[in-house]
């Protein structure tokens, strides 16, 4: 028996990919409802597309262009090669549960995971046994703590708000702050989702960037967001990690669906073939997230007068061609590129 922790995106997609593999599975979610609260932007670049199809159902918007603002209010525009994809978390998450429990996957709604001891797991609503646990219960996991895998993760939180605003359906804002960036992703032409993630909350907070656009405010969505580091563990004995619960998260976006459901695919690997998950996911991902911290941490130390200098810089084709064509799921393409095309870039290393 293997027991997935957790009802979300990676969660649901390990489910599904161990049931076709053979495995019974059961997946417990402490939530009575898959994909509620949503504490997601939602949005996904055409990667997803090596790991599945773009379901119409929970498909929300498409765009195919972006423009990254710097303080000053400049700006550059992308006209991206390929399509990112806006979703209905919700929809989303439940898309791959539908298709485990098909295959056998029995679902607990509102269990809470609350300990693991010598196989045995403790719920609110009782105790149950398993072979394999796996912790996809996202950011602080409960898995990672009662298994001795917590490591003191560091935390961030991405605030964000839906909001009713004219927009082009077609063009996603992102907007350069210092310690942070902000973010306007459309669901169509009168409603956006608009959020930022700060590390100075006094002076750029989500009240002040709604402010922008407007207080026309649908509903509010926030959530933790674990940032990456290459010394947490994920695995020990039996008891595995994935997706935000291992801190598989782009520093650079906020973003780890894509690398989550990655990592769950070379999970089951570990299990079939009884291979080190470790070394398997960071193979696969673990470069791009290691890269991606190093950025983070770099534009998190630049002022404001850096801010406008890099989007000055940003603004020749060479460069915003590099960015066209290269999804933001591969930062380490991205770095050596913009270096190769503006050697200047250099300087914001030493900041």
């Amino acid at each position: 028996m293997i027991s997935i922790i957790g009802a979300g995106p990676v969660g649901n997609y390990l489910a599904y990919l161990l049931a076709k593999s053979g495995y019974k599975v059961e997946v417990y979610e402490d939530h009575n409802q898959i994909g509620c609260p949503i504490q997601c932007t939602g949005i996904v670049t055409s990667t997803i597309k090596q790991l599945m199809d773009m379901n119409q159902d929970f498909l929300v918007n498409t765009v195919s262009r972006i423009r990254i603002y710097s303080p000053d209010n400049n700006f550059i525009e992308i006209k991206m090669k390929d399509l990112n994809y806006i979703v209905d978390r919700t929809k989303f998450d439940s898309y791959f549960a539908k298709k485990a429990k098909k295959l056998g996957v029995k679902y607990n709604l509102g269990w809470k995971f609350l300990d693991f001891k010598n196989g045995v797991m403790k719920f609110n609503k009782g105790e149950k046994k398993t072979d394999v646990l796996v912790g996809a219960d996202g950011p602080n996991s409960i898995v990672a703590r009662s298994s001795g895998l917590y490591n003191k993760q560091e935390i961030v939180y991405g605030l964000q708000a839906r909001l009713k605003m004219k927009h082009d359906p077609d063009l996603v804002d992102t907007f350069l702050i210092e310690g942070g960036f902000g973010w306007v992703v459309p669901e169509n032409s009168k409603i956006c989702r608009v959020g930022l993630v700060s590390n100075n909350p006094k002076k750029y907070n989500l009240k002040w960037f709604t402010s922008k656009f407007g207080d026309k405010i649908v509903d509010y969505q926030s959530g933790p967001i674990p940032v990456f580091s290459s010394s947490l563990k994920t695995c020990k004995d039996n008891v595995y990690l994935v997706g935000d619960a291992a801190g598989m998260v782009k520093a650079t976006t906020a973003g780890g669906i894509i690398q989550g459901m990655m990592a769950a695919e070379e999970l089951v690997k570990s299990i079939k073939f009884k291979k080190n998950y470790n070394r398997l996911w960071k193979k696969r991902v673990g470069r791009e997230l290691f890269v991606g911290k190093l950025i983070r941490n770099k534009l998190d130390r630049l002022s404001e007068m850096d801010l406008n200098e890099l989007i000055r810089l940003a603004s020749s084709e060479k460069v915003k061609d590099l960015l066209a064509n290269v999804d933001r799921d591969y930062p380490s393409r991205i770095l050596i590129g913009l270096l190769f095309r503006e050697p200047r870039f250099l300087k914001f290393a030493f900041k």
